[in-house]
């Protein structure tokens, strides 16, 4: 459906990923959420310099992407109930 020039979207579909929650928050508590997600967001995304915020919270996280992509690490013991020990390495060392 299109709409007439010069009229603003006033649907509630949220923009892009922004969720429908994000969307009834004021000013502040939206800046808020938005400061605790860049703290502890995946460095490669440009928040988390250093990654501070995991190892503010003891979570070691990957040395690199390259890990993530061979497999060689993966989050699931730190986010998956039952699976609290680290992937066993493979006998091909990946």
């Amino acid at each position: 459906m299109e709409r007439p020039a010069g009229k603003a979207d006033t649907s509630p579909e949220p923009a892009l990923q922004q969720t429908s929650a994000e969307i009834q928050l004021d000013f502040f508590p939206l800046l808020c959420l938005h400061t605790r997600q860049g703290f502890y967001a995946d460095p490669i995304y440009g928040g988390n310099k250093n990654r501070v915020g995991w190892e503010v919270i003891g979570f070691p996280g990957p040395t690199s992407l390259a890990e993530v992509h061979t497999g060689r690490y993966s989050a699931l013991p730190w986010f998956a109930e039952g699976h609290n020990q680290p992937l066993e390495e493979t006998e091909d060392g990946a």
